[in-house]
């Protein structure tokens, strides 16, 4: 089960929200055997974030969680729709998108572990 935490500087609108969720619903197809059937999304808005010590413009990091590790390219290709997604429906520019990757060997839910 893919979970993005996506922090952000800004406000967003119920509407950003459908567009932003759509969007990374579609993107999560690029890591192999993930798809939006199994996708959890949690948006942070409006954080009070510095960089470079200041907070003087939009910015967003946000943090991706897979179960199982992928191919490099996949890493980079999502990482390109991020910034896209986010430079489009936020206009957070994709130099003030910062992105971690974390990957777990195991899961569990409901009273299981994978």
């Amino acid at each position: 089960m893919p979970y993005i935490h996506s922090n952000v500087s800004v406000k967003i609108t119920e509407e950003q929200r459908s567009r932003l969720k759509e969007g990374l619903g579609k993107a999560i197809s690029i890591f192999e055997g993930k798809s939006e059937h199994g996708l959890m999304l949690r948006f942070s808005e409006e954080c009070c974030m510095y960089y470079q010590g200041s907070c003087q413009f939009p910015i967003a990091c946000v943090q991706v969680h897979l179960f199982g590790e992928q191919e490099k390219q996949a890493y980079l290709d999502f990482t390109k729709e991020i910034c896209g997604l986010y430079g489009q429906i936020l206009h957070i520019p994709g130099e003030h998108v910062y992105i971690t990757y974390e990957t777990a060997d195991a899961w569990g839910c409901d009273y299981r572990n994978s």
